[in-house]
C-alpha cells in the first residue's frame, strides 16, 4: 500500500470510529437529558448548518491552495454544491 492509500484508510476508519461514538454517546442518553438536548439545540439548525458548510469550504479550499492536492472530478461537484450554501445559509 502506498503512504495515500494508508492515510485514506485511516481516515475512513476515524470517520467510522467518531461517527459511532457519536451515535452510541446520543443513544445513552436518557429521556429527561434528549429533550434537554433538543431544547438546547432548537432553533439552532440553520445556524450549525452554516458552520459545517463553511468548515467544508475551508477544508476544500486549505487541501487544495494550501496542501497542494488538486481536486478530483468528485470534489468538483461537492464544491460547487456546498460553496453556495455557505452564502445562502449566511444570509438566512
Amino acid at each position: 500500500m502506498t503512504a495515500a492509500e494508508v492515510a485514506d484508510v485511516e481516515g475512513i476508519l476515524l470517520t467510522v470510529a467518531l461517527l459511532t461514538a457519536f451515535a452510541g454517546g446520543l443513544a445513552s442518553l436518557d429521556r429527561g437529558r434528549r429533550a434537554r438536548l433538543r431544547g438546547l439545540l432548537a432553533g439552532t439548525g440553520t445556524l450549525l448548518a452554516a458552520f459545517v458548510a463553511g468548515g467544508a469550504m475551508a477544508g476544500s479550499l486549505w487541501f487544495s491552495e494550501v496542501a497542494g492536492f488538486p481536486p478530483c472530478e468528485l470534489c468538483w461537484y461537492q464544491r460547487i454544491a456546498m460553496y453556495p450554501l455557505v452564502v445562502v445559509l449566511g444570509l438566512a
